[in-house]
């Protein structure tokens, strides 16, 4: 009986919560004018659940859109801000891991000195976030009753504020874009400097980066001492931020295409194995500003970040635009000579700035943390924040400078160019505002005069030795010091390129002229040669269409297996013979493969199968099982493996006796794994295929930690479906371990756009829905057509004049 009682108890509140969503979702398909301060905004939905916005103006779009981003994404942006701002453990929940949590965020500061950052902004600026916010707010107020994420947590939700959105923007910025390089430097390659051998491995992969480390400042850098910066497992952060940053878009000439105007594509690769999808569609359309016309000239179509005011990638009516992760490297790391006096700079100690904060405790004791940086140079020691002076032994710590916390490199500059951006109404104005991000990206754009074109974007310091940007340097020698940040007129810019096309897919997109050193790191050109590929051969067949753009969006033929399977091809004859008669079968399929990684493929399973041990088997030479399979499965090796594929690809002598015996050959050792492959690492099942093993499935960011596993049989989350592609396909699909959330993560396409400028048309798909409330339609409708690979119409023309 008393299970019973708790059942209709659960039943009854959902139930009161469903028809109360109900009643607040108010905004469907029939037009609603909505009164924000002042302004009549009018908001409705298309079929799939997309707000459509009309106003006067682009701050009417912004009030709008702080409305809808309230109504549907609310919650995932209230929850941002309290981690952010490290209020984990005084708002929601005490534990060691909040305060883990709380110190990593007081540790980087994202929420120091918003006001006086936001004082650089113009009045036109302040006004577009402060409508946002109004926008927001008004949903707030109009709430009878808080979503259910904010009853079950007992929160009442504060008021939305310009500095809210600076700090979502510099979260965005910092943990999901520029931590990457961060990650790789100090969990990748400082390990590995650690060990003689892992200091071979790295001047093969990157010889010219690091020829110039000598035995003798290795041996510093193993003495250094830090304390590990992001927390090892967090539960209450799987909140929506977006990290990760694989993603693919490329623009073709009307010289190639059958409307004789360009034609853009963009998919940015996300985590999509979460609900809500990370990004929020919309649409503006201004209303008529004569009698004459259905709508005005002002037009905004594509995605938005809730809690943001920005279209971050789409079009107006004059440029279409997007970008990839652009991989600049915006961080160094130091050592510091330090003791109690402070840290050696030159030839003197000089003290140490110290930050303190308190970091509140709902029901417990308040913990004081602070955080130690050189003077003059403002670098951070990566130390424990609750020690609050250095020991009186001299002695060796690591630092790390960010080029964001330069002049000129804040998060406002971002916001500034993302208010300029959306209005640009030719490729040269898009460029101009493009490359003032102060992330690093790969913006590609289109207009309606027929141009195409590339911008790079970031803000890189001026290294005064660039070429030792991978490893710490010291920090006590004023040579290595950072000297400003580069110009925007240094960075890399493509018009119009002769080929008819251009591309970026997180690699490093090559320049016509030298340009100052910016990336260390990328992904390789896999992607984007397949895309070139595609490209040439649409080309080669006739014009292309949208529909042929949508098409290689969906393409899942690997370049890198290609790449070695021109190696292991020439052996499979003599591996056949050796095998079983029934795993002969096996070799066959091998040798006919297409290189693609249908859901449907055999092939494709056993390959992937082979990579995975051909990686363990030589790796695990320089670093234990257990070292390699944390780092195999974690983003670090995910996004960089073009640098152990070149090593595995050109079998350099110099790794002889560290990664493969002296009297192992590249081919015995290829023939080796696939031999362990296919007798060791596949199933019982003959006929088990790349989909039963390689399958997606969807959670709720919030209630996946309560539900759990019954999030499928309830109807809440999305139960594991076959998906296609692996991580160096343009149908991405790349699951791997991300270490600050604790979690396994699917990174693909969470967002296909397709749009030529021929008209005013786009299509698009996303891998969830327009809300995050389990109880809405427009929670997870598109799953399913985009799991098919389908489009819908984002948006379509509109007649300027009205019928007679």
């Amino acid at each position: 009986l008393k299970h019973l009682q708790v059942l209709i108890a659960i039943l009854a509140i959902l139930t009161y919560f469903y028809f109360n969503f109900i009643r607040n979702e108010e905004v469907l398909y029939q037009r609603k004018h909505i009164l924000i301060n002042g302004s009549q905004i009018q908001l409705q939905r298309t079929k799939e659940g997309v707000m459509t916005i009309w106003g006067r103006d682009k701050y009417d779009f912004a009030k709008g859109l702080g409305y809808s981003h309230a109504m549907d994404r609310g919650s995932q942006v209230l929850l941002a801000r309290i981690v952010a701002t490290g209020r984990v453990s005084e708002l929601l929940d005490n534990s060691d891991k909040s305060l883990g949590i709380d110190k990593f965020f007081h540790s980087i500061g994202l929420h120091r000195d918003l006001k006086r950052e936001i004082m650089s902004l113009n009045n036109a600026e302040l006004r577009w976030l402060q409508d946002y916010c109004d926008g927001f707010n008004t949903y707030l107020e109009k709430q009878k009753l808080p979503s259910l994420e904010m009853a079950l947590l007992r929160m009442t939700p504060e008021k939305y504020k310009i500095e809210d959105v600076l700090l979502l923007g510099k979260l965005i910025s910092f943990l999901g874009l520029a931590s990457t390089q961060f990650d790789a430097e100090l969990n990748f390659i400082l390990p590995s400097l650690m060990k003689d051998d892992g200091v071979k491995l790295l001047k093969a992969m990157h010889p010219k980066f690091f020829e110039g480390l000598t035995d003798e400042w290795t041996n510093i850098i193993r003495k250094v001492k830090y304390e590990p910066f992001f927390p090892q497992f967090i539960d209450i952060f799987n909140l929506g931020i977006p990290t990760i940053r694989n993603s693919n878009n490329w623009a073709i000439a009307g010289k190639l295409t059958q409307s004789g105007m360009p034609i853009y594509s963009s998919d940015p690769h996300l985590e999509i194995n979460r609900l809500p999808s990370v990004w929020y569609e919309a649409v503006f359309k201004q209303l008529p500003q004569s009698d004459d016309q259905l709508e005005g000239d002002i037009f905004y179509a594509g995605i938005t970040l809730p809690g943001c005011p920005a279209l971050i990638m789409g079009r107006n009516r004059h440029v279409s635009f997007g970008f990839t992760y652009g991989f600049a490297d915006h961080i160094d790391f130091y050592i510091e000579k330090c003791n109690a006096n402070g840290c050696l700079s030159g030839s003197d100690y000089v003290p140490l700035q110290k930050h303190s904060s308190t970091i509140l405790r709902k029901g417990k004791e308040n913990v004081t943390v602070t955080y130690m940086s050189t003077a003059r140079t403002n670098r951070q020691l990566l130390l424990d924040p609750t020690q609050n002076k250095l020991p009186s032994t001299t002695a060796y710590y690591l630092s790390w400078a960010n080029s964001h916390n330069l002049d000129g490199a804040k998060g406002v500059a971002t916001l500034s160019s993302a208010f300029k951006l959306m209005d640009s109404r030719n490729l040269h104005e898009f460029y101009q505002h493009a490359r003032g991000y102060d992330i690093s990206l790969n913006w590609i754009g289109t207009d309606d005069k027929g141009n195409i074109g590339y911008q790079q974007a970031c803000s890189c310091p001026k290294r005064p030795k660039p070429m030792a940007s991978l490893y710490p340097v010291p920090g006590w020698d004023k040579s290595y010091e950072w000297q400003g940040l580069l110009e925007k007129s240094e960075l890399n810019q493509i018009h119009n390129p002769s080929s008819g096309y251009v591309c970026s897919a997180n690699n490093k997109v090559p320049s016509s002229e030298p340009l100052p050193l910016t990336i260390n790191l990328h992904m390789g050109d896999y992607r984007s040669s397949r895309i070139r590929e595609m490209i040439q051969e649409a080309s080669s067949r006739g014009k292309i269409s949208v529909e042929d753009s949508m098409a290689m969006m969906l393409d899942v033929k690997s370049k890198q297996a290609e790449a070695f399977m021109a190696i292991l091809r020439p052996a499979l004859n003599s591996i056949g013979l050796a095998l079983k008669r029934k795993l002969r079968h096996d070799v066959e399929l091998l040798k006919n493969w297409n290189y693609e990684y249908t859901a449907d493929s055999r092939a494709a399973l056993i390959f992937s199968k082979f990579y995975e041990r051909l990686n363990k088997n030589v790796f695990t030479k320089l670093y234990d099982s257990r070292k390699w399979d944390d780092l195999s499965t974690d983003f670090q090796f995910k996004l960089y493996y073009t640098y152990t594929d070149a090593i595995l690809l050109s079998f350099p002598k110099s790794l002889a006796g560290i990664l493969w015996h002296h009297d192992e050959t590249q081919i015995s050792v290829f023939a080796k794994a696939l031999n362990e492959t296919l007798t060791l690492d596949l199933s019982d099942d003959p006929e088990q295929t790349y989909g039963d093993v390689h399958q997606l499935s969807l959670s709720h960011i919030f209630f996946k930690n309560i539900l759990g596993s019954l999030g499928k049989y309830i109807g809440i989350d999305v139960p594991n479906t076959p998906y296609m592609g692996t991580a160096a396909t343009v149908n991405q699909n790349n699951y791997y371990h991300k270490k600050i959330v604790g979690e396994d993560v699917a990174v693909g396409a969470s967002w296909r756009f397709v749009t030529d400028m021929a008209e005013l048309k786009s299509y698009s798909r996303i891998p969830g829905g327009p809300s995050g409330s389990i109880f809405s339609r427009f929670y997870k409708n598109e799953v399913a057509e985009w799991l098919k690979g389908t489009f819908k119409v984002l948006h379509e023309p509109t007649r300027s004049k009205k019928s007679v």
